[in-house]
């Protein structure tokens, strides 16, 4: 059993699709995204701390602090209705994880993590149509652990 704290940032280039056969109008645009969170886990782990491969389950708690900025309107028929050109949300999130360290010497591993964060979909409130299911981001995180 172990715990540890975390820093996850990430950037991404989205793009956003909306189409209302009811009302003929769609829309397509850029956006830039980011996200930073600082949460803090448990792990179990499945081998002995000697082993040179152990593999891990982890799951934990944070905040997270989510924003994304229009970069362009693609193209748009009608008159849709566009999200606000800039949204940002903080609040908690839920962090599940699977992963294997890889002994490298005494105490240091290399770590290949499985992640997956789901918190509150403030974003779906805004799009049209609405957005309805929570925020999920998955993740392939590589690093490396310092074992105290």
């Amino acid at each position: 059993f172990s715990v540890q704290c975390n820093f996850i940032w990430n950037e991404n280039a989205l793009q956003l699709h909306s189409a209302s056969s009811g009302t003929g109008t769609s829309y397509q645009e850029s956006r830039s995204s980011s996200q930073a969170a600082g949460i803090f886990d448990s792990l179990i782990y499945f081998r002995r701390q000697q082993s040179q491969i152990r593999p891990y389950l982890g799951t934990g708690v944070g905040l997270i602090h989510l924003s994304t900025t229009e970069t362009r309107v693609i193209e748009s028929q009608g008159r849709p209705a566009l999200p606000p050109a800039t949204l940002s949300y903080t609040g908690p999130v839920f962090r599940s994880h699977v992963g294997i360290d890889l002994r490298l010497t005494g105490k240091l591993d290399f770590r290949y993590s499985f992640s997956e964060l789901i918190g509150h979909n403030e974003f779906g409130k805004r799009l049209s149509p609405h957005g309805s299911s929570a925020l999920k981001n998955f993740q392939n995180l590589f690093g490396f652990v310092v074992r105290l």
